[in-house]
């Protein structure tokens, strides 16, 4: 199999971009996230999502014993399970890191951000 990838990426009428991509064609993987537009901190927040996609994924590259934390689903494929995963475990640090920070700023109390992740497999 053979894939081709790019990316572009633009902050529109907004003074910072808020938008993260990452893509490893070895490992299959491309990750794009866009921090909430009009809250504060969405570059953190989409950051901290291709961050964490990306880590998971490269952890769970061999099917050795790993930690599911929110399970298997056995109807859907090794690769699918890594990549839901990865995902939730995303929206998990997102979620739980910003909150964390918003105790102490009211600037953080609304992050978020949008994600996509792709997984190409040749299996």
């Amino acid at each position: 199999m053979r894939l081709t990838v790019g990316g572009y990426t633009k902050s529109g009428s907004r003074p910072m971009n808020q938008d993260w991509m990452y893509w490893d064609v070895g490992l299959g993987l491309f990750v794009v996230a866009d921090g909430m537009g009009g809250h504060n901190a969405g570059e953190v927040a989409s950051h901290l999502a291709v961050e964490t996609v990306t880590s998971f994924i490269e952890q769970s590259r061999e099917p050795r014993d790993l930690t599911w934390p929110f399970g298997v689903d056995p109807a859907q494929s090794f690769d699918a399970n890594r990549l839901a995963t990865a995902v939730r475990l995303a929206n998990r640090r997102v979620h739980g890191d910003c909150r964390t920070i918003g105790r102490s700023s009211r600037a953080w109390a609304t992050v978020g951000s949008t994600a996509g992740a792709t997984a190409a497999s040749s299996s």
